[in-house]
């Protein structure tokens, strides 16, 4: 196998995609809260940097987290596109404001979809 052809195993791949959260919480260890950053990261910009890691990394927990994921427009599509180049288990880290407000069928296609699992996860203090 070329050096080039490569995957290094990594237990998790951290991807920020939202600047922007609902929230104030006090030591918020990524800036959302401090009104210093906002803004969510397009898809469309990530998918030449998804494609390139997919191939060097194979990581067991894809991560989706910023400020509040739930907030960002292209949620669904994010989830999709990541899980193209990434087939493990999906996590987003959410503070569980948005939940009740997502569209049901999305959240289905979100959670539904082919790969091992996609997760909510929420841990709010």
């Amino acid at each position: 196998m070329t050096a080039s052809k490569i995957k290094f195993d990594i237990d998790c791949l951290d991807i920020v995609i939202a600047r922007n959260c609902q929230l104030n919480c006090r030591g918020c260890i990524t800036f959302s809260d401090h009104n210093l950053v906002k803004g969510y990261t397009k898809i469309n910009d990530s998918l030449a940097w998804l494609e390139f890691w997919s191939q060097k990394l194979r990581p067991k927990t894809l991560h989706l987290f910023g400020g509040e994921p739930l907030m960002h427009p292209e949620l669904l599509e994010w989830v999709k596109h990541a899980s193209n180049f990434f087939k493990q288990t999906i996590d987003i880290q959410t503070n569980g404001i948005k939940v009740n407000s997502l569209d049901q069928k999305e959240l289905s296609e979100m959670i539904l979809k082919d790969r091992k699992s996609t997760r909510l996860n929420s841990s709010h203090t």
